[in-house]
C-alpha cells in the first residue's frame, strides 16, 4: 500500500513482524497539528475509534496539539463517529467577515471567534471529556517567552524569527522562546519524560475556547 508508511524502532518491528498490530497493542496516539491537513485523517479516526479500538479494553493516552487536540478531544466524546463528522463539517464551515472598512480579521477576532466556536462545540461535555473510561487526554501547547509573550504586531515577527535562527543553531535553544506545556485530563500525567515540558491537570472545567 503505497498511500501508508509505517515507522517502527526494533523492538516495536518485532513484535509486529511476529504477531502483527492488534488493538490491544496501542498505549498512546499522536495527533499533531497542521490545520486543514487534519481533516485527512477523520475517516482513519472514525475507523480506528469507530471500529478497531473496540476490539481491545486497555487504557489509551491520545496525545494532541492544535487540531489534533481538537481531533482527540472529540473522540472521547459519546458516540465519537458521529461527533468526528460534526468537528469536520464545523471547522470547513469557519467563516470570518472583516469588520468594515478592513480587508481581513485580525488575529485577535479570529482568535475569539475560534474560541467562541469550541465553547460551542464542546460545551457542557468538558467533563465528559476528560473523564472518559477509556481515553485519557493530554492537550499539547506552547507558551511564548520573552518577545512571544506577549501578541504584538512588530514584536511577534521578530521573536519568531528569533526563535527559527535559535533552533537552526541548536534544537535546545527553542526552548528559550516557547515552552511546551502539556494539560492532562487528572489523574492521569502524560507517560515519557517531563524534563522539557510542563504539565498541569485542570482543577476546573475551563471551556476549551479559553485554552492557549
Amino acid at each position: 500500500m503505497k498511500a501508508l508508511r509505517i515507522h517502527a524502532g526494533p523492538l516495536a518491528r518485532e513484535h509486529i513482524a511476529r504477531h502483527g498490530l492488534q488493538p490491544a497493542d496501542i498505549g498512546v496516539i499522536p495527533a499533531a497539528a497542521g490545520g486543514p491537513k487534519g481533516l485527512i485523517l477523520g475517516p482513519l479516526d472514525r475507523f480506528v475509534f469507530g471500529q478497531w479500538l473496540q476490539g481491545s479494553q486497555q487504557p489509551v493516552h491520545l496525545v494532541g496539539a492544535s487540531i489534533g487536540a481538537w481531533r482527540m478531544a472529540t473522540v472521547c466524546l459519546d458516540a465519537p463517529v458521529a461527533a468526528l463528522e460534526r468537528l469536520e463539517h464545523a471547522y470547513i464551515h469557519q467563516h470570518y467577515a472583516p469588520p468594515p472598512g478592513r480587508k481581513r480579521p485580525s488575529a485577535a477576532q479570529v482568535s475569539e471567534q475560534f474560541g467562541q466556536g469550541l465553547r460551542e462545540f464542546y460545551g457542557e461535555q468538558v467533563p465528559q471529556l476528560l473523564s472518559h473510561p477509556r481515553w485519557r487526554l493530554h492537550i499539547v501547547t506552547s507558551r511564548g517567552r520573552h518577545l512571544l509573550s506577549r501578541e504584538h504586531r512588530w514584536a511577534t515577527p521578530l521573536g519568531y524569527l528569533g526563535a527559527f535562527a535559535a533552533n537552526a543553531v541548536r534544537r535546545r535553544a527553542l526552548g528559550l522562546w516557547l515552552e511546551r506545556v502539556v494539560f492532562s485530563g487528572r489523574p492521569h500525567p502524560m507517560p515519557g519524560r517531563r524534563s522539557r515540558r510542563r504539565c498541569h491537570s485542570p482543577r476546573t472545567t475551563t471551556p476549551p475556547g479559553r485554552w492557549r
